[in-house]
């Protein structure tokens, strides 16, 4: 099952600055009022990624890596737990700031690393400040957005707000693994502006991961833009292996993902992410979340090319995250 927070997800931030939220907040209004003073302090790691130290009564108590989501909600960040074969994303969705004086945030906090603990996680939300003190008015505001992302007023004394819990849950895709969203290098390193029109007409497939791929006739890709979606036919000599409709992302305009509509109306997506398109098309698609089994490849608008530029497009794919087969290639050249 996989828990939607939309009342949330509506309210975060569509574009948040992070490097801005760095530096030092006192906790001054949360679902757990502390015995002692709380305060966080967040410091840059990488443009998309801020260490987040949670300090108690001036010792730090925990600290970790948040990573942002910034090709869909730049408000929302993910501490990421690697275990191998897929990855646990815990969310801290920043709901309101104002950068100077006060933060809102949501998230779900770890009580234990164990998946199949039904208590292993909790939501909790805390108002911060940049001094020890909050406004009425600052208070006022951060309330009303609690409200409005799902907090519940509590049985007990209507002024408090509680949030229901929630357990996160990993998404199970079609293929039976487990994974969410990954935060790896082919997004960041894909394209942050691109036309859709670019990518329009017919690509010939010059260099391709898998040793396959390069048996035989070498795929072909025909590429239609209508009505808001990427239309995209791959064929092989004659026979035609996929048709896909792909959506361009609002945010991160490099990266194409086909949905796939799974039971009781949820969906997950398989992103193309586009690294380049001149002078020769690099792709990165990613396929359950696991770079042993995602797929790349660079495409050309000619047939004959030289081995230097596509060797260009090969480095590319190096830069965002493809590995090296047991022979250390990344990929293999192909040409009928």
């Amino acid at each position: 099952m996989i828990y939607q927070l939309e009342k949330v997800k509506q309210n975060t931030l569509k574009e948040c600055d992070i490097s801005k939220l760095t530096g030092l907040w006192y906790a001054v209004y949360s679902k757990t009022p502390a015995p002692q003073p709380i305060c966080m302090e967040l410091n840059k790691v990488s443009e998309h990624s801020l260490q987040f130290k949670h300090i108690i009564n001036g010792v730090v108590d925990h600290t970790y890596d948040l990573v942002q989501n910034y090709d869909t909600l730049q408000g929302k960040l993910d501490r990421v737990i690697d275990r191998g074969d897929y990855q646990l994303g815990y969310p801290w969705w920043v709901l309101h700031t104002d950068y100077d004086q006060f933060l809102v945030v949501y998230q779900c906090l770890i009580h234990s690393d164990d998946p199949n603990d039904p208590n292993a996680s909790e939501d909790v939300w805390t108002i911060y400040s940049r001094s020890k003190t909050i406004t009425g008015d600052q208070l006022t505001i951060g309330r009303e957005v609690l409200l409005k992302s799902g907090a519940k007023p509590t049985a007990d004394d209507q002024q408090e707000i509680l949030f229901k819990m929630y357990t996160l849950i990993v998404i199970p895709l079609h293929t039976g693994q487990q994974s969410v969203y990954p935060y790896h290098k082919p997004a960041s390193k894909a394209l942050r502006e691109l036309d859709l029109k670019s990518l329009e007409g017919e690509w010939y497939g010059v260099y391709h991961r898998n040793a396959k791929e390069v048996n035989g006739s070498c795929p072909r890709l025909e590429i239609f833009v209508g009505n808001g979606y990427v239309n995209v036919t791959e064929s092989r000599g004659n026979n035609t292996v996929f048709v896909q409709k792909m959506e361009q992302n609002q945010y991160l305009k490099g990266k194409i993902s086909q949905v796939i509509q799974l039971p009781e109306g949820y969906s997950v997506e398989r992103p193309w992410f586009i690294q380049q398109v001149d002078p020769v098309l690099v792709i990165y698609q990613v396929t359950t979340g696991s770079s042993d089994t995602d797929n790349w490849s660079v495409y050309s608008r000619n047939q004959t090319l030289s081995t230097t530029i596509v060797e260009s497009g090969a480095q590319r794919l190096v830069e965002a995250g493809a590995v090296r087969d047991i022979n250390g290639n990344v990929g293999y050249h192909c040409s009928d």
